[in-house]
């Protein structure tokens, strides 16, 4: 890489924390007033200290937790003409999910397509445009990405025959299945738990007992459930285990990891 090329910093951001890295230690940069609520301002100087060591950065790329965004698998209606009629349906399909529209609660990511089923995930739109606010404010380039769509991204040639890939991160858990090809379904949800492997892991089979039924799926299909030792074995394994350091143990350095690695 040359000298004079620019980089980016990768930050993850949770409910309770805006963490940043540096050789494979994490660093708590700001923690909001109230958890799962940050204010503008809150981030703006989060995020002004995330640029402080580091002045000249091309960018920061925020890879927001699982803990503060909705996801799932969008089936595209038949007929659609425009990518503009697929962002309706699925801002639709997002309100119908959690209550609210994109318009005026969530911000829908994805990958779209309109003749295939792809993975999307609803942001809070004041958290988005808050974080925008101090991009501008900071004249800095962000990225805003989900961090489960980022692993997925990288972990999805896994599922190369029709399975589960299921991990939990410090505060979530993730459910995501495939057939071969693509994701067909996905879940995440809070888990509550402290960092107990065996009653996490008791927490994780329970509920992809619950999604098979819920989704008329065959109990016999292969999962592929890392565990910790596998994490310090695996390469691909990082994207689901944050390491060790004072701010590891939270859903914010998994982000941070997960778009990392």
């Amino acid at each position: 890489m040359s000298r004079w090329r620019r980089e980016w910093r990768t930050l993850g951001l949770g409910s309770d924390a805006l963490v940043g890295s540096a050789n494979a230690e994490f660093t708590v940069l700001a923690r909001p007033g109230m958890p799962g609520a940050w204010t503008e301002d809150e981030l703006l100087a989060a995020l002004q200290a995330a640029l402080a060591p580091r002045p000249s950065l091309a960018g920061l790329r925020v890879a927001v937790a699982p803990e503060l965004c909705r996801h799932w698998v969008h089936q595209p209606a038949g007929g659609l003409r425009s990518f503009g009629e697929l962002r309706q349906t699925a801002e639709i399909r997002c309100g119908r999910l959690f209550g609210t529209g994109a318009t005026d609660g969530w911000s829908v990511v994805a990958d779209w397509g309109l003749d295939r089923p792809f993975v999307c995930a609803a942001l809070p739109v004041t958290l988005v445009n808050a974080l925008r606010h101090a991009g501008r404010v900071l004249k800095v380039p962000l990225r805003i990405e989900s961090a489960v769509l980022i692993a997925l991204a990288r972990l999805g040639v896994l599922l190369d025959r029709p399975g589960w890939l299921v991990w939990h991160t410090p505060s979530s858990i993730v459910l995501a299945r495939g057939d071969g090809q693509r994701l067909t379904a996905l879940r995440c949800a809070r888990h509550g738990l402290p960092r107990d492997d065996e009653r996490l892991r008791e927490r994780l089979m329970a509920e992809l007992r619950h999604e098979r039924l819920t989704l008329g799926l065959a109990d016999d299909e292969p999962v592929l459930l890392p565990s910790c030792d596998d994490a310090a074995r695996s390469a691909w394994a990082r994207a689901l285990w944050p390491a060790a350091g004072p701010g590891a143990a939270s859903d914010a350095a998994w982000a941070c990891t997960a778009a990392s690695g």
